[in-house]
């Protein structure tokens, strides 16, 4: 059992993951983009909702994502419950926690996902960089003078993505 709670590997057909990056931001100012529904589309290109509070559900990338917040632990950690539009019908929400660690002069920011349904684990671990630690580091690292130049960047690689992302639903379709 790890210091916070989960037990990370597999079991009962689930998966679990575990990734981090540095963000070149303090761990408060990324807990409160990441619960603010406007800046979470501005760092992801995607759109998102919120109810910051415990109990309050979410959604993010135009519906893809949604869920609720189980545990929310100022510029420490957020937990929620979490599922996907590609999750099967039967399966249960995951549980997703963000750790949020001062670094520096930055925050290292460690996503634990686990309860993933079996087989999706790579891919969500792989989305978790694509989809979010790479556009946060190009948000947060600009200066606010050139925040236009990077919601421009960060837009043009959500649009990257989502194309990947529908290219890659419409294979799985034709297997």
């Amino acid at each position: 059992m790890s210091p916070i709670g989960l037990c990370y590997g597999e079991g009962m057909g689930n998966e679990a993951i575990r990734t981090s990056a540095t963000i070149s931001a303090l761990p408060q100012r990324i807990y409160e983009a990441w619960l603010d529904a406007r800046e979470h589309g501005l760092f992801t290109g995607g759109a998102a909702t919120c109810d910051a509070r415990v109990g309050g559900k979410f959604s993010a990338w135009d519906g893809y994502i949604e869920g609720e917040n189980l545990v929310l632990e100022p510029g420490k950690r957020i937990v929620q419950a979490w599922r996907s539009s590609d999750f099967p019908k039967s399966a249960g929400a995951s549980r997703l926690e963000v750790l949020f660690e001062k670094n520096g002069g930055g925050t290292k920011v460690t996503i634990l996902h686990s309860e993933i349904p079996g087989g999706q684990g790579a891919e969500y671990k792989r989305g978790w960089v694509d989809y979010y630690f790479t556009p946060m580091k190009t948000y947060f690292g600009a200066k606010p003078a050139s925040r236009t130049a990077t919601k421009k960047a960060v837009k043009a690689s959500s649009t990257k993505a989502r194309a990947a992302k529908t290219k890659s639903r419409a294979a799985k379709g034709k297997k």
